[in-house]
């Protein structure tokens, strides 16, 4: 693949979370459809990193690299992580679950979150925790949110998580290529 200065690649990162009923509901085709409209606009170095697909098929790959994704499931601890005072157990967590990604070339990820399905807490706070991690790692990478939720929200959430470069108001794919 070739990269081109005036095209940065775009990482697309589906983050890890324990499976749910609510977890697959709509991510394929929004994920997709959001591919199409970045390369419909000349954007074509994208990078798809779906962590999910583990949960989904049911592999043990989070457990042998020592990940237990049900610490996601415990939203004070993660939140006060984020916010109060850093934990050695979701840092760690963390930083196994950025070690799986090619980081080579990427500007800009993606962080595909909905907040209104069923079960998406987890999934947003495996998100916030993960993203955390990643600008204390890679400060000048742009990390932006994507999916649907209430402008209310977003903007509590970009006042209270100073990490987020952007979590792009009207969850349509157009305000990615805006963005």
């Amino acid at each position: 693949m070739s990269i081109n200065k005036n095209n940065p690649t775009i990482g697309i990162l589906l983050p890890p979370s324990t499976r749910g009923p609510g977890m697959i509901k709509s991510f394929p085709l929004d994920v997709a459809h959001l591919i199409a409209w970045l390369r419909k606009d000349g954007m074509d170095n994208i990078r798809l990193i779906d962590f999910r697909i583990h949960a989904i098929n049911g592999d043990n790959f989070w457990q042998a690299k020592g990940v237990d994704l049900k610490i996601f499931n415990d939203f004070k601890r993660c939140i006060d992580h984020i916010l109060i005072k850093e934990d050695p157990g979701i840092k760690k967590i963390a930083i196994r679950i950025l070690k799986e990604i090619d980081w080579r070339d990427i500007k800009y990820i993606l962080f595909s979150v909905s907040v209104l399905e069923q079960f998406s807490l987890e999934y947003l706070m495996s998100s916030l925790c993960i993203a955390r991690e990643l600008k204390l790692l890679r400060p000048s990478m742009k990390i932006i949110f994507f999916g649907s939720c209430p402008k209310k929200h977003i903007k509590k959430i970009m006042n209270s998580f100073i990490f987020l470069d952007a979590f792009l108001e009207d969850g349509s794919e157009r305000s990615v290529n805006r963005y």
